[in-house]
C-alpha cells in the first residue's frame, strides 16, 4: 500500500472510514510500516493541498484521524492505555 492507495481512498470515502494498523509482530516491522504509511499519507494529503483540493488546516486533522483517532473511536478501551491521553509521562524504562 502506498501513496496512490491513499489518494484513491481519500477520493471515494470519508476520512473517518480510513484506519491504519501494521501487520507485523516485531517492533522493527511496526516502526517501519508506521513510518512508510505516515510518509505516504502525508504525501497524498500534501498533493491535495498543492492542487487546491484541500486546505492545509483540514489536511492535518485527516492525517491524525487516519493514523490514530479512528482506531481510538473504534476501540475506546485503548484510550485508557495511552500515557499521552492521561496527560502523564510514561513510566521510566528499566
Amino acid at each position: 500500500m502506498g501513496k496512490r492507495a491513499y489518494e484513491e481512498w481519500l477520493e471515494v470515502m470519508p476520512s473517518n472510514h480510513l484506519m491504519w494498523g501494521p501487520d507485523a509482530h516485531h517492533v522493527e516491522g511496526i516502526y517501519g510500516a508506521t513510518e512508510f504509511t505516515r510518509r505516504c499519507l502525508a504525501e497524498a494529503l500534501a498533493e491535495k493541498v498543492e492542487r487546491g483540493e484541500l486546505r492545509e488546516v483540514d489536511a492535518l486533522p485527516i492525517g491524525q484521524q487516519v493514523m490514530r483517532d479512528n482506531a481510538l473511536e473504534l476501540f475506546p478501551q485503548l484510550k485508557d492505555r495511552l500515557w499521552k491521553h492521561k496527560g502523564k509521562l510514561p513510566p521510566p524504562s528499566k
